[in-house]
C-alpha cells in the first residue's frame, strides 16, 4: 500500500487519511521501517475504509456546483436564483440575485450572505428565548464553525455559526435555546436538558434535524 511517510517528535505511528484521501503515516524518527510497514498492514481494512469515504467526500465537494438558475438554502426554504450582473448576493421574496461568476467565487459570495444574514437574525432569535431562561448573554459572536452549530463561552458570550442560516427556524431556535440554558449549567447534564425541555419539549426532534442537515452540509463543502 502506497503511503506518504513523515518522521517526526512522537511516540507512537499514527495513520491519518488527507481530504484528498491519500494516506498519511507519521512515525516516531527511530521508529524502524519495517515496523511502519508491519503497522500500515495490519491497519489495511481500517485505512481502506476511511480512504473510501474521504474519497467519496472529495467526490461531492468536486461535483456540487451552485450555479445561477438553481435553487438556494436559505432559512430552510429552497429559493429560486436568477443571473444578476452584481457582484454581491441578493434576496428579496422571490428568490436570490446569484453573481454571474466562477463556481468558487459564487460560492464565497454566498457564505459572505449567509454570515451577514446571520449577524442579523441570530441576535434576535436569542433575545426572544432569553426572558424565557432568565439569563440573556454578554455578547453574541457569529462564527465560521463547521462541526458546531453553536458554543458558550466562559465569559457569558454566545456564539453561533452562520451555517445555521442553511437551517429553518425552528431548528435555529433550538440552538438558540440551547446555548442560552449552557448560562445557567455549562454541562449536558439532566438538569441542563431539563430546562431545554421545559422550553421545547420536542427539542430530540430538532436536534436530530440539524444532524441530518450538518452530515448534508458537510459532504457538500459548506
Amino acid at each position: 500500500m502506497d503511503y506518504q511517510m513523515k518522521r517526526m517528535k512522537r511516540k507512537t505511528v499514527g495513520i491519518y487519511i488527507t481530504k484528498e484521501g491519500s494516506v498519511e503515516v507519521r512515525a516516531p524518527h527511530s521508529a524502524p521501517k519495517a515496523e511502519i510497514d508491519r503497522f500500515v498492514r495490519e491497519k489495511e481494512a481500517w485505512i481502506l475504509s476511511h480512504q473510501a469515504k474521504a474519497l467519496e467526500r472529495k467526490q461531492m465537494r468536486d461535483s456540487y456546483k451552485i450555479q445561477p438558475g438553481g435553487s438556494v438554502l436559505f432559512l430552510g426554504r429552497e429559493y429560486p436564483s436568477e443571473r444578476s450582473q452584481n457582484r454581491a448576493v441578493s434576496f428579496n421574496a422571490t428568490g436570490f440575485l446569484l453573481p454571474e461568476t466562477s463556481s468558487e467565487e459564487l460560492r464565497a459570495a454566498l457564505a459572505d450572505f449567509y454570515r451577514r444574514a446571520a449577524k442579523e437574525y441570530l441576535p434576535k432569535a436569542v433575545e426572544r428565548f432569553a426572558p424565557l431562561i432568565g439569563k440573556s448573554p454578554k455578547q453574541v459572536r457569529i462564527t465560521s464553525a463547521k462541526t458546531r452549530w453553536g458554543s458558550c463561552s466562559a465569559n457569558g458570550g454566545l456564539n453561533f455559526s452562520w451555517r445555521l442560516m442553511f437551517a429553518p427556524p425552528e431548528e435555529i431556535d433550538y440552538v438558540a435555546v440551547h446555548e442560552l440554558a449552557h448560562l445557567i449549567e455549562l454541562n449536558h447534564s439532566p438538569r441542563f436538558w431539563a430546562i431545554v425541555e421545559a422550553i421545547l419539549p420536542d427539542y430530540r426532534a430538532r436536534r436530530q434535524a440539524l444532524a441530518e442537515l450538518q452530515e448534508i452540509l458537510l459532504r457538500q463543502g459548506w
